[in-house]
C-alpha cells in the first residue's frame, strides 16, 4: 500500500530557476516519484505561461515522508537515498 501523501491540487511550487508551476492532482506514482499534471505559471523553458506541463516530484516510497512543512524528506539519510536523488536529479 502507497502511504505517501501527495501535494494538494493547487499548489504553486518554484523550482530552483524560479519558473513556477500550479499542480494539480496526481497523475502518476513510481517507487521513487509521483508526477503531476500543471501549468506553468511563469513564461520560461521556451513555453508560454498556461501551458500544461507534467512535474515529477522525489519522493521515494520506501525511505520518505512529507514533513509539516511539505516537504519530501528522508526517514534516515543513507547512501542508497542520496544516490537515488543524484541520479533522479540529472535525469530531469
Amino acid at each position: 500500500m502507497d502511504t505517501r501523501v501527495p501535494l494538494a491540487a493547487g499548489t504553486t511550487l518554484e523550482d530552483a530557476s524560479g519558473t513556477s508551476y500550479k499542480l494539480e492532482s496526481p497523475i502518476g506514482r513510481g517507487g521513487f516519484a509521483i508526477k503531476y499534471g500543471a501549468t506553468l505559471l511563469t513564461s520560461d523553458l521556451g513555453l508560454a505561461s498556461g501551458t500544461k506541463v507534467v512535474v515529477k516530484e522525489f519522493f521515494p516510497a520506501s525511505n520518505a515522508r512529507r514533513n509539516s512543512d511539505g516537504e519530501v524528506e528522508p526517514l534516515e539519510h543513507t547512501m542508497t537515498y542520496d544516490a537515488v536523488r543524484r541520479h533522479f536529479e540529472m535525469e530531469g
